[in-house]
């Protein structure tokens, strides 16, 4: 029976789960934390409302990011969050839990689908981030008495949020649809290479795609059009470098001389074999 990568990965984060869990049973005082645990009592599960309810709503902020036509059940992005997420605690965040859903989910979802719902589940997280900190900022400001140096980064964090806020509803108001493709295509034409070629370039480029097509614009024809004229350029180049490539066939006609040679010499070894068949009846 063959095993897949996701079954693969699942397999070894279990065994390295239970390596890990098993330490750390050794490195605490199970029985302290067992009558913590019971002088809690009813409050106990109550604590861990609020990191069930974050967890299910970044979930389904992430179910919701993929098309209809390939998003997984949302049970199975929930395991897959928690997998994720329990991995990033123990290395670098983001560095290794984000490609590791993508790798989570290879046989069930496209790894270009899967990147770009995470893309657009991050993006959504940072904006809200965004606002909270501005929020937040300002209210400190307002009604808690600080430093001055305190004062002053707030201060500046607030103002940073309202700028970056404009700056992206800007970004979201005037876009045109097509970004990392005239970037590509301009990179290309300045150093003579065809950089749509390297499967890394056609992935990042089809993960916009997909991004733009889920997101809200009204303009969606003018992307939708900018996305095929795109990909209309990337057919014709990739054709005619292959026409490039193919090797060249003389295509000059034979001397008209040469081709009436030929022709005799054809008609006269039919006369020749008629000649023998003759001889031997």
């Amino acid at each position: 029976m063959t095993v897949s990568a996701p079954q693969l990965v699942s397999l070894i984060a279990v065994a390295i789960g239970a390596v890990l869990f098993v330490v750390s049973l050794r490195y605490i005082n199970l029985a302290d934390t067992i009558d913590d645990v019971l002088r809690l009592g009813f409050a106990f599960p109550a604590i861990l409302v609020p990191g069930c309810v974050w967890h299910f709503l970044r979930t389904y902020g992430w179910w919701i990011s993929f098309p209809d036509h390939a998003r997984p059940s949302f049970t199975r992005l929930f395991r897959v969050r928690l997998a994720a997420d329990a991995i990033s605690f123990f290395t670098v965040r983001g560095l290794t839990g984000e490609p590791l859903k993508v790798v989570l989910l290879f046989d069930r979802v496209p790894p270009a689908v899967t990147a770009a719902a995470i893309a657009i589940e991050r993006t959504a997280f940072a904006v809200m981030a965004i606002v909270v900190s501005g929020l937040v900022s300002y209210f400190a400001v307002q009604r808690l008495p600080m430093p001055g140096g305190w004062d002053a980064v707030f201060t500046l964090v607030s103002v940073g949020a309202v700028l970056l806020l404009g700056a992206l509803a800007q970004i979201a108001r005037r876009r045109t649809g097509d970004y990392l493709g005239r970037f590509v295509a301009r990179i290309g034409a300045l150093t003579g290479r065809h950089l749509e070629s390297s499967r890394v370039i056609r992935f990042i480029l089809d993960v916009e795609d997909i991004v733009l097509d889920r997101s809200a614009d009204p303009r969606g024809v003018e992307i939708r059009s900018a996305r095929e004229d795109r990909a209309r350029r990337r057919r014709q180049r990739r054709q005619r470098r292959v026409e490039r490539d193919r090797p060249q066939v003389a295509r000059h006609p034979a001397p008209k001389a040469i081709v009436r040679m030929l022709m005799i010499g054809r008609r006269a070894a039919r006369s020749q074999r008629r000649r023998a068949v003759s001889a031997s009846a």
